[in-house]
């Protein structure tokens, strides 16, 4: 039998163990109204990361959600622009 075709999520994170298999972190670091931050490993670097996820629960024709995303962007824009030891650094960027 065939395997099961990956879900969008699973296609797009596939380079990485997500928290809550093989005994990495099962709590979310941290997580609000509209996101959540999982632990992950990278499967070929074994780097630690850090992936926010941020929830779509409006229509994208909702103003919220334009509203929303564009805080995102934002914010991905910003961190992107950064280099400090102290701040994390964005390495890939997935909208699906």
């Amino acid at each position: 039998a065939s395997p099961e075709p990956m879900t969008e999520m699973e296609q797009l994170l596939h380079n990485y163990i997500l928290e809550g298999t093989l005994a990495v972190q099962t709590v979310p670091i941290a997580g609000g109204t509209t996101s959540i931050v999982r632990r992950a490993i990278h499967k070929e670097t074994r780097q630690l990361v850090a992936i926010k996820i941020i929830f779509r629960s409006e229509s994208p024709m909702t103003r919220q959600y334009n509203v929303n995303m564009a805080k995102a962007k934002n914010e991905v824009e910003i961190i992107s622009r950064l280099d400090h030891p102290n701040i994390i650094a964005v390495y890939e960027v997935y909208e699906s």
